[in-house]
């Protein structure tokens, strides 16, 4: 017999949200707990808020700040019953199902056979909800329909949202960007990893979060594919057109859309991401749940070509081009790393690259660089700022370069 004592351990999160998105972000905890009282649950979700400030971006190379706070919830975001612990949810997609594990929770090596069975009641239909328990006696995990979850957890399906509610906030954690509202009807794979990659810098400067990094990617990528741009400010307006402009570009280029989507190998098959990644793939359209996890592929496929361009630069030598202060000229090498990162004064670059003689340079720029990994590149002259190891890799440190300039159309072979 089941055991019909249901247990829930109480975990806390903490977010990071702008200051003006408090109001929304307490409606939504109020919207929470009005739900969970409705499921039949005693536990609530209690948030306590602390102001701080956060830098912003520079202006005139003035470094301002804005008011955020942050945001402590303590809620019912584990959910254990009798022998049974809740899982993950199951999300159907084209070509099989995507997994959504709960938080704190792992399958341990199970693998979703793909079915639509319940193994409780063994009636055999096409559902669209499904659920996964473990049973803490022996670690096997168990696969349920809508109408059996709660024989197993003790909770309706309608209060099994509570478990997976911390991913819902963390669209607050973002600054606004015009809005979009989550429709129910699939999107195109490519598409969504075009703008990915648009909105990404090729997937060299994807960002997962919200927060000091910036806006998180994908918070780009859905207000590309579902927000009305004629509603945004001016330049907001401007920069998602833009990248349309650009994300149009790389849908149509076949071969590189179908490098990304080759990409998914780098990744684990038997983890839920990289099963998850595999589900998607294998389909033309994907769910709006999970448009999050396939855009994070572009960032995979950045890896991989900087791997790939390291692989095939020039040997690496010991020792430095020069001496410290000592003014060296005509450098010509290949770009081995370029890294873009958006600080308190703007954005810059950092340059690792091989000289045609083979020892490292680097050079952190105060701009954006308009070079690839691979692309050879000249400087006129350079001034050796420090002999530098990372590593147990001798790197020459350069600074105040002059004629920089990337060999177009050239790639290191």
């Amino acid at each position: 017999m089941i055991d019909t004592t249901a247990v829930q351990t109480v975990e806390t999160h903490e977010w990071e949200i702008p200051a003006y998105n408090r109001h929304a972000f307490e409606a939504a905890i109020a919207k929470a707990n009005g739900k969970l009282a409705r499921a039949g649950l005693d536990t609530r979700f209690e948030v306590a808020f602390e102001n701080f400030e956060k830098p912003a971006k520079a202006v005139t190379g003035v470094v301002v700040t804005e008011p955020w706070v942050r945001a402590t919830l303590t809620g019912p975001l584990k959910l254990s019953h009798g022998h049974y612990t809740f899982v993950a949810s199951l999300i159907g997609e084209e070509a099989g199902v995507t997994v959504h594990s709960a938080p704190g929770q792992e399958l341990g090596g199970y693998v979703p056979n793909g079915t639509t069975n319940c193994d409780h009641c063994g009636v055999d239909r096409n559902r669209t909800r499904l659920y996964l328990v473990r049973d803490e006696r022996d670690g096997s995990i168990v696969q349920l329909g809508h109408s059996c979850i709660e024989l197993y957890t003790g909770v309706s399906p309608k209060g099994l949202w509570s478990l997976t509610f911390d991913e819902e906030l963390k669209s607050y954690t973002e600054a606004s960007e015009g809005g979009f509202g989550i429709h129910d009807y699939g999107t195109s794979v490519d598409m969504v990893l075009a703008y990915a990659f648009a909105h990404s810098d090729r997937g060299r400067h994807y960002v997962p979060t919200g927060g000091w990094a910036g806006t998180a990617t994908v918070a780009h990528v859905r207000n590309s594919l579902f927000a009305d741009i004629n509603k945004m400010k001016e330049g907001d307006r401007a920069y998602y057109v833009a990248k349309a402009v650009d994300a149009a570009a790389y849908a149509a280029d076949a071969e590189l859309i179908a490098a990304i989507r080759a990409s998914v190998d780098e990744t684990g098959s038997d983890s839920d991401y990289g099963r998850n990644l595999r589900v998607i793939l294998a389909g033309e359209m994907v769910s709006p749940r999970n448009i999050g996890i396939l855009s994070s592929l572009v960032k995979v496929y950045a890896v991989q070509q900087q791997i790939e361009a390291e692989r095939k630069a020039t040997p690496i030598v010991a020792g430095f081009i020069g001496e410290k202060g000592e003014r060296i000229k005509n450098i010509a090498g290949v770009a081995k790393t370029v890294y873009r990162d958006e600080g308190y004064y703007g954005m810059r670059t950092l340059l690792v690259g091989i000289t045609d003689d083979g020892h490292v340079i680097t050079w952190w720029a105060s701009k954006s660089l308009d070079i690839e990994v691979g692309q050879r590149f000249t400087i006129g002259a350079a001034t050796v700022k420090k002999h530098d190891n990372y590593k147990g890799q001798d790197q020459t440190v350069l600074s105040r370069p002059s004629k920089f300039e990337v060999c177009a159309g050239e790639e290191n072979e």
